[in-house]
């Protein structure tokens, strides 16, 4: 479908980590999945991939309980 549609959601998903918002940037990277649907492999791959790196950069982030830990043990 759009390589451009997806890259935009792909850029949304990178931010929303930052602001709390995992569900938002998780809700984003499916929206650019489906925006890769029908696109050439050849295409799409690495915006897939970059989809994969945001995934991965979420995983490592503490969870909310987590995140009070550490502030509390600081």
């Amino acid at each position: 479908m759009s390589v451009g549609a997806a890259q935009g959601r792909i850029n949304t998903a990178k931010d929303d980590p930052d602001k709390g918002q995992l569900d938002r940037a998780e809700s984003a990277l499916v929206s650019a999945e489906k925006y890769l649907e029908g696109v050439a492999d050849a295409e799409a791959a690495p915006v897939r991939a970059e989809i994969a790196a945001v995934r991965a950069r979420i995983a490592a982030m503490p969870t909310e309980e987590e995140a009070r830990k550490i502030g509390a043990a600081q």
